[in-house]
């Protein structure tokens, strides 16, 4: 198959890697089509030519006169094919692979676990041992006549968030109370639409999370384009951490879940703020008598080198920024301000990448002002990578209870 004339690599994440010597970059594919690629940091202006004005002659010779780099024409050759063959170009070898990921996606009736065994366990009796420690009391944490109406918690390692998933996830309405479960995932690929939504079940080291067909299929038909990405769940993992949640929470009573996620690329634009208020108005026009009890699987802000923060950054100054944003976006929560709080999500500072302001955002929203916070907690917490080994960052995890006004 040809490689592109006109060479474009995709929208794809890129961290950087400090080296003992040199600092690499390193390209993720949040779809999980193409592989992780870790390229030495010179590659990078490389990287930044291929954005489809330019044949690869021409990319030869700006190199060369822009960054003083001489390429050989087979070497550059070379990379390029390589680069289209694994699917990091926009072009026919992505749109197979793409194709390829699709139909094997749509055969299967469940999304299988795609970070089990890696940042959590996949052995049902060491998870179940290790969320006991983070959640004990587990028994205790549903009850009939709770009011919680939403919450907010992270989706990152469980030991780590257990300082606000801990006392975040009590209070919870008993599974005879709650005939849906709207999940609001972050979502961290680039798609094309803000949001995503499946019809599949969610597969758990613990059993199964049963997605709500009925009302799926008929929101997807009012709405038909909120399942045409449904490929993003594939390897989203948001979504899949808060049915690990739900499921130790409510074991075999756990109710049916609709698994939604929420793309950070369109916020604050008129296409993300139409398309929120179109799923939200269809979910209300829908739900019919079901209780919904709504769930953002969110984090606030991201910096450091696993989060596309250039090493250099000083940390200290950098989660001073952060934790300041955090608490302003926390406050506009508290104080029930939605307008107050986009802005704030939308106005995120360069360094912090806000990881869950659209699922965030559409949480505030869905809960329309008519709920109380009954209780928010915050910690910023550093993270590694098994998957990214030597990248690291740091976390703002907010745990926040949503109930009923005046309860």
């Amino acid at each position: 198959m040809a490689t592109p004339e006109r060479p474009k690599l995709r929208r794809l994440e890129r961290f950087y890697l400090a080296g003992d010597e040199d600092e690499h970059v390193v390209l993720s594919d949040p779809l999980g089509i193409a592989p992780l690629e870790k390229l030495d940091r010179d590659f990078e202006v490389v990287l930044d030519a291929l954005d489809g004005t330019k044949s690869i002659a021409q990319i030869r010779q700006s190199l060369s006169m822009m960054h003083g780099l001489s390429i050989p024409r087979a070497d550059l050759d070379d990379f390029v094919a390589q680069l289209d063959a694994d699917g990091f170009l926009e072009g026919e070898s992505f749109s197979r692979l793409q194709a390829a990921a699709v139909s094997a996606f749509d055969l299967n009736d469940r999304r299988a676990t795609s970070v089990a065994g890696t940042l959590y366990p996949d052995d049902p009796v060491a998870l179940g041992a290790l969320l006991h420690e983070v959640l004990p009391d587990s028994a205790s944490r549903t009850q009939p006549g709770g009011r919680t109406r939403g919450v907010l918690v992270p989706h990152h390692d469980f030991r780590a968030a257990k300082g606000v998933l801990d006392p975040a996830l009590r209070r919870l309405p008993d599974a005879d109370e709650v005939d849906l479960v709207v999940v609001l995932g972050t979502d961290h690929a680039p798609g094309m639409r803000a949001f995503a939504a499946t019809d599949k079940d969610y597969d758990t080291p613990l059993g199964i999370v049963r997605t709500d067909y009925e009302f799926a299929d008929v929101l997807f038909d009012e709405l038909p384009w909120l399942p045409m990405e449904s490929l993003r769940h594939r390897t989203a993992h948001s979504v899949e951490f808060a049915c690990v949640l739900l499921r130790f929470l409510y074991a075999d009573r756990c109710p049916p879940i609709l698994p939604i996620l929420c793309g950070r690329t369109l916020l604050g634009s008129e296409a993300e703020t139409r398309s929120r208020d179109e799923l939200l108005a269809g979910i209300a026009a829908h739900r019919g008598s079901r209780r919904i009890l709504w769930w953002a699987s969110a984090e606030l802000s991201h910096v450091g080198d696993a989060y596309g923060t250039s090493a250099n950054e000083d940390d200290a100054r950098l989660l001073e920024v952060a934790r300041t944003h955090d608490a302003r976006c926390i406050q506009r929560i508290k104080t029930g301000d939605r307008q107050a709080l986009t802005r704030a999500l939308e106005r995120a500072p360069p360094t912090v990448r806000p990881s869950g302001a659209a699922a965030i955002d559409t949480m505030t929203h869905a809960l329309d002002g008519d709920v109380d916070v009954d209780f928010a907690t915050y910690e910023s917490v550093e993270l590694h990578f098994p998957h990214l080994p030597g990248l690291s960052g740091w976390a703002g995890l907010a745990g926040i209870r949503f109930c009923d006004r005046g309860n």
